[in-house]
């Protein structure tokens, strides 16, 4: 999805609720990882569940993301039997 298809970029939920279109998922069913404040504001107002990397961004302009990451190294993602969808692992980092 590039910026000059949705009429408002970050932090309107714009450019993550026309992902969930494109890939044919209710917003709510997807998880957005974010490096920035806006985008974490982006994607909670998209309704998605937002995943922040502190690795470029202070912690305390990530205060929209639902979960906070060093970076994505530690995360995993398993694909679950049929069309369950994916089991996503990470530890988030604790406050």
């Amino acid at each position: 999805m590039a910026a000059e298809q949705v009429k408002q970029g970050k932090p309107h939920p714009d450019p993550f609720l026309a992902g969930a279109v494109l890939l044919g998922f209710r917003p709510e069913e997807c998880v957005v990882f974010e490096d920035s404040s806006s985008g974490a504001q982006a994607g909670r107002a998209a309704g998605c569940t937002v995943v922040a990397t502190t690795f470029s961004h202070p912690i305390d302009t990530l205060d929209a993301a639902h979960y906070l990451v060093e970076d994505v190294t530690g995360v995993s993602v398993t694909p679950l039997p049929g069309d369950e969808g994916l089991l996503l692992e990470f530890t988030p980092l604790a406050l």
